[in-house]
């Protein structure tokens, strides 16, 4: 017991010493939430393990990344990601905490902050070429489709449009959460689109056509756990 209690104040020593380096390094939003490591980057922006000083816990930020350039687009995609997690409330995805757009600041920021969960994307397991049990992989396999089953089940359905193995992640306790909605769709209509939004190899054929429906999230989760099975990526990846 006094072990555990001593490993507590060790890490808590260790987050206060964090975030006074990220504020010695003017790493802090907003003057609350302090930049701690850098987690992944991608087209929309970064993410972040933060500190929440206002609160006191770790939180997860969503950093977007615009430039003077940047269309209405961009910033009705940021708005449509921090509307969905705002409004919705399912097991797998992580709770929604705060969000921000400022476009008086030039360029304009805006970020989402949202809980953190430990572990590593199926993405970092497919690479170590790690395998999992069958039994592993029908529990992985379930957890995926009910939290799918949930976003769906709201009117109108919640569609991620890019469900892919880094935007899976296993927790140290064996459960499975889906994150990144910066491509949910905008409402059930599925209007055809000239923009094709998700990842190729991973998207159905639909989706590639500028439309997408429950089906295509659930024949993207099919394929990474195809994926995740054989460690072949599927075609039209970067790795076929």
């Amino acid at each position: 017991m006094q072990q555990s209690h001593f490993k507590e104040e060790s890490a808590l020593e260790q987050e206060r010493d964090l975030v006074q380096w990220a504020q010695q390094e003017r790493r802090v939003l907003d003057e609350r939430y302090a930049l701690l490591e850098e987690l992944g980057s991608g087209a929309q922006g970064t993410s972040y393990r933060a500190f929440d000083i206002e609160v006191g816990r770790i939180v997860n930020i969503k950093v977007y990344q615009f430039d003077e350039s940047a269309t209405w687009k961009e910033f009705e995609l940021f708005e449509r990601e921090a509307e969905t997690l705002r409004t919705i409330e399912v097991q797998g995805v992580p709770r929604y905490f705060d969000s921000k757009l400022d476009l008086e600041l030039m360029p304009p920021r805006a970020y989402i902050v949202q809980e953190h969960i430990d572990g590593e994307t199926l993405e970092y397991y497919i690479k170590k070429k790690l395998r999992f049990s069958m039994q592993h992989m029908l529990e992985m396999a379930k957890a995926l489709f009910r939290i799918l089953a949930d976003l769906h089940a709201y009117a109108p359905p919640v569609i991620h449009r890019d469900i892919k193995p880094s935007n899976l992640i296993l927790s140290p306790d064996g459960r499975l959460w889906l994150i990144d909605f910066g491509l949910v769709a905008a409402s059930r209509a599925n209007k055809t689109s000239s923009t094709t939004a998700g990842t190729y190899g991973y998207m159905p054929p639909e989706q590639v056509m500028g439309k997408a429906y429950p089906a295509s999230d659930i024949y993207a989760a099919a394929m990474c756990l195809v994926h995740l099975f054989n460690w072949t990526p599927p075609l039209g990846t970067t790795g076929r």
